[in-house]
Order: C-alpha cells, then structure tokens, then sequence
C-alpha cells in the first residue's frame, strides 16, 4: 500500500483532529468548535479551526 497518511477528527461543539503525512513526518493537531444541524432533508454543518503544524522532530513547522 501506498498510504500518504491519515486524518481522525471528531466531536459535538469542541472538535479535535489530528493529521499524520507519512512522506514528510510532518503532523497537525487542529482544536475548534462546530456544529451540526440535521433536517430531514438535508444536513448543514460549519466548524472554525486553529492549526498546529510540527515537522517530524516535534518542532513547530511553517511549512504550507
């Protein structure tokens, strides 16, 4: 398999996600909040984030 990385992210109200790149050793933790409402119909949902980056030896990265 060749599998750049993965992404888990969850929560109601506070969110927390968490993303690894495999290629570059680089991580990303994200802390927000969000919101979800579910109409028969249809499902709207908006969230607001703020992102760390960190290079692969755990120090702050700029990298875009």
């Amino acid at each position: 398999m060749d599998c750049k990385g993965w992404e888990l992210e969850g929560g109601e109200g506070a969110v927390l996600g968490i993303q690894k790149d495999y290629k570059t050793g680089e991580f990303t933790v994200a802390f927000g909040v969000g919101a979800n409402l579910e109409l028969p119909e249809i499902g709207v949902g908006a969230k607001g984030q703020a992102f760390f980056k960190f290079d692969g030896n755990f120090s702050p990265s700029t990298a875009a």
